[in-house]
């Protein structure tokens, strides 16, 4: 009875120890170990995505803003452009316009005195 005793024991004994056995409390914690992990492999999957994202938008906005100094560039050099049109038109037309009136201030006297000429013509003729 003793040895049986002792048998049941070191059974017990042999089980408590045993390292290729695990309990529920052994499992719990590998599992909340591997949580873990996965958990910080995530997240430094986010942080370099957000690396990666942020040197993106980085270029892309530093293009935008070459794009827009570009732009700006190119509006002051059409308005440039412009500024030079609109005065060769000004111009153009004040010269125009001042050989017009000239032309009508020594044509119009011209014509009415021809005009006026012909209607005295007839008028003596016919009031012979």
């Amino acid at each position: 009875m003793f040895i049986q005793n002792l048998g049941v024991f070191l059974m017990s004994n042999i089980n408590k120890y045993n390292l290729n056995s695990y309990d529920k409390k052994n499992l719990s914690q590998i599992n909340i170990y591997n949580n873990v992990e996965n958990i910080k492999k995530e997240i430094s999957n986010i942080k370099e995505n957000i690396v990666k994202d942020t040197s993106l938008l980085d270029n892309k906005i530093l293009n935008l803003e070459i794009q827009m100094t570009d732009l700006e560039n190119d509006i002051k050099d059409i308005k440039k452009e412009f500024y030079k049109t609109k005065a060769l038109i000004n111009t153009i037309f004040q010269e125009y316009y001042t050989k017009s009136i000239l032309v009508l201030i020594t044509i119009i006297p011209f014509i009415t005195t021809i005009f006026s000429s012909i209607v005295l013509w007839i008028i003596t003729k016919f009031s012979k």
